[in-house]
């Protein structure tokens, strides 16, 4: 895998971003945050693999997914999802 083992986090920046969101999708976002780092900012759009880490359904994850996307937090690129700061995070560090 040649993502990074470590990135730098910006917690006021999540916390900020993510007021009004409920718990759960905080949480499933977070998580797949952690993976698009892991996947060097493109994680394949593995419905699947994906709920298995966040240990949900593929039917909820399928559900999150939406909300994270409509929220602007996560973007579809083909057949993989990235964030917009791990794009430019992952370029700095040359993963």
């Amino acid at each position: 895998m040649k993502g990074l083992p470590y990135y730098k986090a910006y917690p006021r920046d999540f916390i900020e971003g993510t007021i009004g969101m409920p718990f759960e999708l905080k949480g499933a976002y977070r998580l797949v945050l952690d993976l698009i780092y892991m996947q060097a900012g493109r994680l394949p759009d593995d419905a699947r693999y994906i709920s298995g880490v966040l240990g949900c359904t593929v039917k909820k994850w399928l559900l999150l997914r939406r909300q994270l996307v409509l929220a602007g937090k996560i973007n579809v690129n083909g057949d993989t999802l990235s964030n917009s700061r791990t794009d430019i995070e992952s370029l700095r560090e040359g993963a």
